[in-house]
């Protein structure tokens, strides 16, 4: 109970700090499960001022999601396990179908595209919402008329806390949005950042504090290569090698997001245009290749999620010989909180301190309404609901479960997840690049082509960048 107590609490303050990094007032940590806050903290509770309906007729609500991907088993819960995150996620199923008469059912398919296709064609009527992969399909699903316009749905609060805003902001043409990624998958977005193993980090000496740094704004790619190149002579007769960075490289295609690069931007008329600037290119490109090909600290691999826990990127870092890790830390919670040492979390470095600000890559979380759903109203009511709760509830008890259940002794890891989350950024060219030939720039030219000459792959690929613009402006 005292736990309890301490995390609430810790949680409060936390947020309501955080409100002056993010400039936006946030709204207070709640817990329990009726929308009654239980304290008067003068700020409203986002669950409980949202109109309820249990008025409505009785009936089921059908989530249409991918079958195995993602974190979409904890959408729907109905059975305690003692998994705070499914304690959360019951809480949420239950406060969701007393107060809006509704059954939630959670329906699983091969291919989201054709069942939703197939749906439409037949008059619609069977899925009230939808949850598909973030690349395969999801063009033809926005481009075919199969999901409703959200813009036109005043239940939805696109501008709360609980929608991520740069998703929303850039994924609008043509005066539509199709798709919404909220609080309500926060437990499949991911954050692709860093992980740092802090006993080692103070073993070395530095005089930088990291959080501080990233506060500061001056946590930048420079910084992070003068502590890497500390570890190229670590290697002694005998002892395994320690590591400054261990480098996943099939996710080198965050560098180029957090190093202040998009794949589409909008140019004075609001169209979609190509937005990767080829000479900021050829200096991320640079900077990689050296990291990738010339920096004996750093241990580079690839590794599906599947396989990833008897890696080689793993075995290493779980056995205290990595300083940093990169790789998507959300979707590696359960891993890292078994940890025998304690660890910190970081977005990846700006490039430099000219950046504007943080990014935090994320392209995946997105749902989306049937045109032909039973009641497109009713929809978007329960879509918001969820995501205000999870907002709420699941937002917290998620950071909990990544922080190994540490919040009272942390909270500076806490905050900066928070931090973190509120700097996730989404390209609309990301989700439209479904072969991944553009998204993917860095890799195919420093891995594949052993190469820095991002220009050229540029110059070749061109007919591709053209048709990802063309596609966006399209979209209608």
């Amino acid at each position: 109970m005292k736990k309890c107590l301490l995390f609430l609490l810790t949680a409060t303050v936390l947020l309501g700090m955080l409100a002056g990094c993010s400039g936006k007032e946030q709204p207070p940590v709640q817990t329990g499960g009726d929308g009654d806050t239980g304290t008067d903290t003068g700020a409203p509770d986002v669950v409980a001022e949202y109109p309820t309906h249990p008025e409505w007729e009785p009936r089921e609500f059908h989530l249409l999601a991918l079958n195995g991907y993602n974190d979409t088993h904890r959408f729907v819960d109905f059975e305690e396990t003692g998994d705070p995150i499914v304690s959360a996620s019951v809480a949420r199923t239950n406060y969701v179908q007393t107060n809006y008469n509704i059954d939630l059912i959670l329906d699983y398919t091969g291919d989201v595209l054709t069942s939703v296709r197939n749906d439409f064609l037949g008059g619609g009527g069977n899925i009230d919402l939808v949850y598909p992969h973030p690349t395969s399909g999801i063009v033809t699903l926005m481009t075919e008329g199969y999901l409703a316009n959200l813009l036109d749905r005043s239940e939805l609060t696109l501008g709360g806390e609980w929608y991520n805003q740069s998703q929303i902001e850039n994924y609008q043409v043509n005066g539509k949005l199709y798709l919404a990624a909220s609080d309500y998958s926060i437990t499949g977005q991911g954050f692709a950042g860093i992980v740092y193993n802090k006993p080692l980090y103070e073993s070395q000496g530095f005089e930088q504090n990291l959080y501080e740094e990233v506060k500061n704004g001056t946590w930048t790619y420079e910084m992070m290569l003068e502590m890497i190149e500390g570890f190229n002579s670590m290697e002694e007769d005998g002892v395994a090698k320690t590591y400054g960075l261990i480098l996943h490289q099939g996710y080198l295609y965050q560098w180029t997001y957090a190093f202040g690069e998009n794949i589409l931007v909008r140019n004075g008329d609001g169209a979609y245009e190509i937005g990767f600037d080829s000479a900021h290119l050829s200096d991320i490109a640079d900077a990689v290749y050296d990291l990738v090909w010339n920096n004996y600290g750093v241990l580079r691999g690839s590794s599906i999620n599947a396989s990833f826990p008897t890696s080689e990127m793993f075995t290493t870092y779980s056995g205290g010989r990595g300083l940093f890790f990169t790789y998507d830390i959300g979707g590696l919670y359960n891993l890292l909180r078994d940890l025998s040492f304690d660890i910190g979390f970081l977005p990846t470095p700006k490039f430099d301190t000219a950046q504007e600000d943080y990014r935090v890559l994320c392209a995946s979380g997105f749902f989306g309404i049937p045109a032909l759903a039973p009641d497109v109203g009713q929809s978007a009511v329960i879509l918001e609901i969820l995501s205000r709760y999870s907002y709420r509830e699941m937002r917290p008890t998620f950071f909990e479960a990544i922080l190994q259940g540490r919040l009272a002794d942390e909270p500076e890891d806490y905050e900066m997840l928070e931090l973190m989350h509120a700097k996730k950024y989404f390209d609309f060219g990301v989700t439209l690049d479904a072969e991944e030939q553009v998204k993917n720039i860095l890799y195919n030219v420093v891995v594949d082509g052993q190469s820095r000459n991002i220009s050229g792959y540029m110059r070749a690929k061109r007919a591709d960048f053209d048709r990802l613009a063309e596609l966006a402006n399209n979209i209608s």
